[in-house]
């Protein structure tokens, strides 16, 4: 990303960061809507370094499955990730509006300048 931007150019990241997720994996949750079924079964992987998330629908006979695996980071792992590939100017907030990325956030939202 740092070698796509133009010099001044600013790099923006909206996502849920390490800490926000370790408050929203919970046990397996089921979910019934009239006759169809969905249970949704999060696994934290590698000492929090990646998380999977998985769904079964069950709907009549069928069975359908769906998998996402992701990494996931902390503010600081991004923060260290952005300066290593030389962004200059590395901020890290809880929201869209700039509020501090503390206890309360909602995302973790980072802003980078490719400096010239």
């Amino acid at each position: 990303m740092h070698t796509c931007l133009a010099p001044g150019g600013t790099l923006v990241l909206d996502l849920a960061g390490k800490v926000l997720l370790a408050r929203r994996v919970t046990p397996p949750k089921v979910v019934r809507r009239g006759d169809d079924l969905m249970v949704q079964t999060d696994t934290v992987l590698d000492e929090w370094a990646r998380l999977r998330s998985e769904w079964v629908l069950v709907r009549g006979e069928r069975v359908t499955r769906a998998t996402l695996t992701w990494f996931v980071y902390s503010a600081v792992e991004l923060r260290r990730m952005a300066e290593e590939a030389g962004f200059g100017r590395v901020e890290v907030f809880g929201g869209f509006d700039g509020r501090p990325y503390d206890e309360s956030a909602e995302r973790l939202v980072l802003r980078a300048v490719r400096e010239a």
